[in-house]
């Protein structure tokens, strides 16, 4: 039986490889000021949330009943077209395409078939993700989808905090290519030594409560999580949001971080998630050599 080679990286996508996209799709669609969209999250989404609401399934509701109020006629591709607004983080056009000539520039990589695969894992909408200039170097992307009816958008399907776990597992036993046509395929009986990416393979990037599930799972696996949390650079890096940053503190949430999201090729973010993927690389390696 051949030995496992891929090396997972999966992000997350809003405040960790890019500005938050929803917020941009508020301002940008819903034509909300700054302050605005502070009052939809603090205080409308809010008021769902303690009512019963999953936190998504709140922000999703209020923002097709804000487009209907205002007589709005959203598109998925007026979704797509939004993806190209959004400002990525320093270094993360060419993160992966770096990652995987890291991967290919080494020979026992090559000798012991080490490949790199690259997915984003998000409660946002999918469509604006599938818009950034960094949609073709992803293996899959998962997040909130809509339909179209009478020119209005229906959701489709929702990424809640959990259900973010449920793409982990479809990674490791290798249907996340089908999911979305047969999302019973997950529950499908498959050995640990037949899945296609073990959970020890994967690396988890992450910034804050929406992923602590799926922390949690990685770690409770053996691979690796890595925390990502905006600083306020002019408030000499005072932490922007308090409570994303004791969610991945408390309880030694992540394997390394939280860094500032800098990808660039010198800096501290970058310099440990490559070190992750060497330590998985010589991992596969190891058993490579063993198996003979």
């Amino acid at each position: 039986m051949p030995i496992p080679s891929i090396i997972a990286v999966i992000c997350d996508f809003d405040d960790t490889l890019g500005d938050d996209s929803t917020d941009l799709f508020l301002k940008q669609k819903l034509g909300m000021n700054e302050d605005e969209v502070k009052d939809f999250w603090n205080q409308e989404v809010r008021k769902l949330v303690v009512k019963g609401w999953d936190p998504p399934l709140a922000y999703i509701d209020l923002i097709l009943e804000r487009i209907r109020r205002l007589g709005l006629h959203v598109t998925n591709q007026d979704l797509r077209d939004l993806g190209g607004r959004i400002q990525l983080y320093p270094g993360v056009r060419d993160l992966f395409s770096r990652l995987r000539s890291f991967i290919g520039e080494r020979k026992e990589f090559r000798e012991a078939n080490v490949q790199i695969e690259s997915y984003i894992i998000s409660g946002g909408f999918e469509e604006i993700i599938r818009g950034t200039p960094i949609a073709n170097e992803m293996k899959n992307i998962f997040g909130c989808t809509f339909m179209e009816r009478r020119k209005q958008l229906v959701p489709k399907s929702v990424v809640t905090f959990t259900e973010k776990t449920k793409f982990l597992y479809a990674i490791n036993k290798g249907v996340d290519g089908e999911l979305r046509r047969n999302p019973y395929g997950v529950n499908d009986v498959i050995p640990q030594e037949q899945r296609r990416i073990p959970f020890s393979n994967m690396i988890y990037v992450g910034d804050g409560p929406t992923d602590i599930p799926c922390f949690s799972a990685i770690q409770q696996n053996e691979g690796k999580t890595i925390g990502v949390l905006k600083y306020d650079i002019k408030a000499e890096k005072k932490i922007v949001d308090k409570r994303r940053a004791w969610a991945i503190a408390r309880g030694d949430r992540t394997t390394l971080g939280p860094y500032s999201p800098d990808y660039r090729e010198s800096s501290d973010l970058c310099i440990n998630l490559k070190m992750q993927v060497e330590r998985v690389g010589l991992d596969i390696v190891e058993r490579f050599k063993r198996r003979g």
